[in-house]
């Protein structure tokens, strides 16, 4: 254990809240659950509302670079895909999940998954891409400490049968709408985040 964690566990044992011996002893039985609730007091999900407007993913295009964002060739390929189905007047809660929770061998899309699951996560809609794009600014995702939002809607074979996912971008020379590897071996920076959908109940 680094000198940094054993500060951090002394000052959280030092305000823990009085705590009787069976309320102990169940956090002690249940470290899962004892993690998801550090993770929810220490880490707070970072949570957004995106309502549809029935756009098909050829106007979303459209619509993207009238107003001079780029969408590059892969990310047209997903949003004309016969999987892009659009909606109207849908609200979806999205959840943002950092990729510096995990460690660098282990940021794969398989992980981010399997986490985001495990939490109750679904997968999105490929549809939310372009959405998300005019939601956030560069400025945005800079001052989160992104360079990209990925959407972990189900991967889409490209036309060579390669599997992409959609991601906001940000790189200096515009306001990118970009496809990426969407296997799940794939391995990511840390600067990074990752949207899921949020069950209507949680």
């Amino acid at each position: 254990m680094d000198k940094q964690t054993g500060k951090l566990i002394a000052r959280i044992s030092e305000n823990l809240p009085d705590m009787n011996s069976g309320q102990m002893q169940r956090l002690i039985d249940d470290p899962v659950g004892l993690q998801d609730a550090l993770r929810k007091a220490l880490c707070p999900v970072r949570m957004i509302d995106v309502t549809t407007n029935g756009r098909s993913g050829e106007q979303c295009i459209a619509d993207l670079e009238s107003k001079h964002y780029r969408v590059g060739d892969y990310a047209k390929q997903l949003l004309r895909n016969a999987k892009f189905v659009a909606t109207n007047g849908v609200t979806y809660t999205l959840a943002i999940i950092m990729g510096d929770e995990f460690e660098d061998a282990n940021r794969t899309n398989q992980n981010i998954r399997e986490v985001a699951h495990a939490r109750g996560y679904p997968d999105p809609t490929v549809e939310l891409g372009p959405y998300l794009r005019e939601m956030f600014s560069d400025e945005d995702l800079k001052k989160m400490g992104l360079w990209a939002l990925i959407v972990m809607h189900e991967p889409i074979s490209d036309s060579d049968g390669d599997l992409f996912v959609l991601g906001v971008y940000r790189d200096g020379r515009g306001r990118w709408l970009s496809a990426y590897h969407g296997g799940p071996g794939i391995r990511w920076l840390r600067g990074v985040g990752f949207m899921f959908l949020v069950p209507a109940s949680s």
